[in-house]
């Protein structure tokens, strides 16, 4: 079983918030400081917690929307949190929202 490193995470956490962000663009393949995370989500390797990721979309100077790569194919969605992060059901919006809402995330791809 993998131990968690968080303690070395946290302590990196705050050294890149303390960074300048890089010049990027859409295109673009990063290594990124992803971390220690929870439960069964795919963590960062080495010292500083890296995974390459691809930029989609950049949105400005500091912000970007951005998808990790992996060398092993997911047999279900790659795109997945897991459920330790979640605190409180908020609400629940209509079939229609929710319809409009995928198809624009769709449109950045």
């Amino acid at each position: 079983m993998y131990e968690k490193d968080f303690e070395n995470w946290l302590k990196l956490k705050e050294k890149l918030n303390n960074n300048n962000p890089p010049f990027f663009n859409e295109r673009e393949i990063w290594w990124c400081s992803v971390g220690e995370n929870i439960g069964d989500e795919e963590n960062g390797k080495n010292k500083k917690f890296l995974r390459p990721v691809l930029i989609i979309k950049k949105f400005n100077k500091n912000i970007c929307y951005a998808v990790p790569l992996s060398t092993k194919l997911k047999e279900n969605n790659p795109y997945y949190l897991d459920m330790k992060r979640l605190h409180g059901k908020m609400g629940k919006i209509s079939n229609i929202q929710f319809k409009k809402i995928k198809s624009s995330i769709k449109e950045l791809f």
